[in-house]
């Protein structure tokens, strides 16, 4: 009966929005894991400081770790693309090109791969490398999230968040299920093309901000070491 109290609903886009951010996220928590685990226990065990004293360039060694981590990733990245895609009939995101978000998968975990080595930088035991690298990855979601829900429209606090890797990742995923919502989806013609009120928001400019990020960590890595 009328009146009825004030109350609010969710769309159907933002639910599976939500839905699509958080799959992206924790898909990849896995290789974050992964590497930590690595990078860390080859510390913890001082297989680090050995190689170096034995003459290994650390600029070898880091280099190493990337193509070897990088191989897995490249795998899980193609695995993610196609079921996803539109590359089989019952891929969630039909009207995209399932190949452009090959592409933004694997500039992201470049990003991804340099971010856990500078946070690696930070542990010297494998257990607590994994339980608080894990939470400080999930944490560096929260500034996509916030910024997508605070300003739908779009600002340039998402590209701020977007330095992130797991924000960039959830903002890509609100992009592509935006593009998705109006039976567009992310081609490779329209990957300069945003839906939103700020311009830039782009896939394009994400997979840029990806590739700076990859350089970005690295230097902070550097700098810390």
């Amino acid at each position: 009966p009328y009146p009825t109290n004030p109350f609010s609903s969710q769309s159907l886009e933002n639910v599976a929005s939500f839905g699509m951010g958080i799959l992206f996220v924790i898909g990849f928590l896995g290789t974050v894991i992964m590497q930590l685990y690595i990078i860390v226990f080859e510390k913890q065990m001082h297989l680090q400081d050995y190689q170096f004293i034995m003459g290994l360039k650390p600029w070898i060694y880091w280099a190493a770790h990337f193509l070897v981590s990088y191989f897995v990733q490249i795998i899980v990245a193609v695995g993610v693309s196609i079921a996803a895609g539109n590359a089989w009939k019952y891929g969630a995101l039909m009207h995209g090109d399932w190949t452009t978000m090959l592409l933004f998968f694997l500039i992201w975990q470049a990003s991804l791969t340099s971010f856990v080595a500078f946070m690696s930088v930070s542990f010297d035991r494998v257990t607590m490398a994994c339980i608080s690298g894990t939470l400080m990855y999930m944490l560096t979601c929260l500034p996509g999230v916030l910024v997508t829900f605070l300003y739908p429209g779009g600002n340039v606090a998402w590209l701020v968040a977007a330095l992130l890797p797991a924000s960039n990742v959830w903002i890509y995923s609100s992009l592509v299920m935006q593009m998705e919502n109006v039976r567009s989806g992310v081609r490779w013609d329209n990957l300069g093309m945003s839906l939103l009120n700020y311009p830039s928001l782009t896939a394009q400019n994400l997979m840029i901000i990806a590739a700076g990020d990859f350089f970005l960590y690295l230097l902070l890595m550097w700098v810390c070491t």
